[in-house]
């Protein structure tokens, strides 16, 4: 359970009992509205600790899968100003700039996991390259 889960279930049952007891005492609309009005506010807050809450579990599965080998599609396809734009502008911090793929693709296939981790020295029998890349060799 993440710290996220913890938060989101303690506001969900923070806005069940304002909401409960909003509904309890509806003959008086000033404390019913305002604790109608918390209710809403913690079940937001909840939608959003609950969304972290999964996008956490799905950065811990991808860099699961990347730790194994794989080479997973990004968690984001595109960034936020190109969803407002219409696919007409993309960010400057967005995963999937023209060409970003490609070159992000040059650099997986240009060496080993073992080449990147041991400094540029070492390479896995399996690397296409096999050839030492550092200045210092």
């Amino acid at each position: 359970m993440t710290t996220h889960q913890r938060y989101a279930r303690a506001c969900t049952t923070a806005a069940l009992l304002l909401g409960a007891g909003a509904i309890a005492c509806y003959q008086q609309p000033i404390p019913a509205a305002g604790l109608a009005y918390g209710a809403a506010v913690l079940a937001w807050c909840a939608t959003r600790e609950y969304g972290a809450h999964r996008r956490l579990l799905e950065e811990h599965e991808w860099a699961r899968r990347r730790a194994l080998g794989q080479r997973p599609q990004p968690l984001t396809p595109c960034c936020e100003f190109w969803r407002s734009s219409g696919g007409k502008v993309h960010g400057p911090d967005c995963p999937t700039l023209p060409g970003l793929e490609q070159a992000y693709q040059e650099l997986l296939d240009a060496c080993c996991e073992r080449w990147w981790t041991a400094l540029e020295t070492d390479h896995d029998p399996t690397c296409p390259t096999q050839t030492p890349r550092s200045n210092a060799a």
